[in-house]
């Protein structure tokens, strides 16, 4: 029973997805952010393609996100509190990362 215990265990380790790392997103857009979506992709370019996204819903100014990725770029898609759209520049990941009033378009 032991070793099928193990079994099951290590099966469940080699077989478990990696997601990459954990980033954090603070916004300082002096906008609250309603339905918020954080898009990643592999490069700054544009329409070299996306690799995905992560919904964090409400993000209200001075707060954060967390999000997971292994991409190296990301965009903040997301609603204001009149239902607009509210979009930032593409930003390379770093650990803690920033989203002010000059990053959106």
């Amino acid at each position: 029973m032991k070793k099928l215990l193990l079994f099951f265990i290590l099966c469940m380790l080699f077989f478990s997805c990696d997601n990459g790392m954990t980033y954090k997103v603070t916004n300082l857009s002096g906008v609250d952010w309603y339905k918020t979506e954080i898009w990643f992709a592999s490069s700054s370019v544009a329409g070299s393609g996306l690799d995905g996204s992560q919904y964090v819903g409400t993000v209200l100014i001075g707060n954060s996100a967390s999000f997971t990725t292994k991409s190296s770029y990301f965009y903040i898609y997301a609603k204001d509190k009149n239902g607009d759209m509210v979009m930032s520049q593409t930003q390379p990941i770093s650990i803690n990362n920033f989203v002010t009033r000059n990053d959106l378009y």
